[in-house]
């Protein structure tokens, strides 16, 4: 990608994140929506800061964090947690293998590593886990989940789609924002609209597909995001665990950036990903 399109992305799109990150063998304290600037602003506000969306809307902040509360640790391959090269052999973890695949919620921003989903997951079952994240449209997922399941072989594939379906979506933002022609930029939403339920179906379709050739357990988590909240999701014929999870029971605290999920919901993803394993 061209330093011209990131910087295009960063600008003009609300979370779109670098994937893999920029960062290798590197520790830092902020990144992402966990930014050292928001940080400043919430700590002026003396944390009394509520939810910044979907699906963190209806929580306030009941911790102070400092700016040494969070750590970044990225490896060789620009993700947080183990790195995919290092595992050459089934024999060292024949069981409980699982390759995490999604979004913001799934890198864990505003907690530290130890505090996310699928490192507290994998704790529980004492196996291998490989966190690719945050991915930013379905096409991504589609463009690296083969070579990543012919890499590792997980056992079971989590999969939490992004809150971007297609790259449509971010540039129907671009349109609203900086494009004066009213009726181009409803074209443009129409277009977008008519096919994001395709790109859905298609993209299931293709989960469905994953899960019959390499026979491995599908999970497909919504940690609430609208686009994905109102799928109609057919259960008839599918061999994909489909869930969406309920934010107030799911989402009962906040990260450090007071937007995503903080450590105890990140516990209760795990409960309800434990009842699915």
């Amino acid at each position: 990608m061209s330093d011209k399109l990131k910087n295009f992305q960063k600008t003009q799109v609300r979370h779109w994140f670098d994937f893999p990150s920029e960062y290798t063998d590197t520790t830092i304290n902020f990144y992402g929506t966990d930014s050292e600037e928001l940080f400043d602003k919430n700590n002026s506000l003396d944390w009394n800061v509520n939810g910044g969306e979907q699906p963190t809307s209806h929580i306030t902040q009941t911790n102070k964090y400092t700016k040494d509360s969070i750590k970044y640790t990225f490896n060789h391959e620009g993700m947080r947690g183990p790195e995919l090269a290092n595992f050459t052999s089934i024999k060292r973890c024949p069981a409980n293998r699982i390759l995490h695949i999604g979004a913001s919620v799934t890198f864990g921003f505003g907690v530290n590593l130890e505090e996310t989903y699928p490192h507290l997951l994998n704790k529980e079952l004492n196996g291998c886990y490989w966190n690719v994240s945050p991915v930013n449209t379905v096409f991504q997922i589609m463009d690296t989940v083969e070579d990543l399941i012919e890499q590792v072989k997980p056992t079971t594939l989590i999969v939490s789609p992004p809150r971007y379906v297609q790259d449509f979506d971010y540039l129907n933002k671009v349109f609203r924002n900086t494009i004066q022609d009213k009726e181009l930029s409803h074209m443009f939403l129409e277009t977008k609209m008519t096919s994001k339920k395709s790109i859905q179906d298609a993209f299931l379709r293709y989960l469905n597909l994953i899960a019959k050739v390499y026979s491995v357990k599908i999970i497909l988590i919504n940690h609430g995001y609208k686009y994905w909240r109102d799928y109609k999701f057919n259960k008839k014929n599918n061999l994909i665990e489909y869930v969406t999870l309920d934010e107030k029971e799911t989402y009962i605290d906040l990260s450090r950036d007071c937007r995503h999920p903080g450590v105890n919901s990140h516990k209760q993803i795990v409960k309800h990903l434990l009842k699915l394993l």
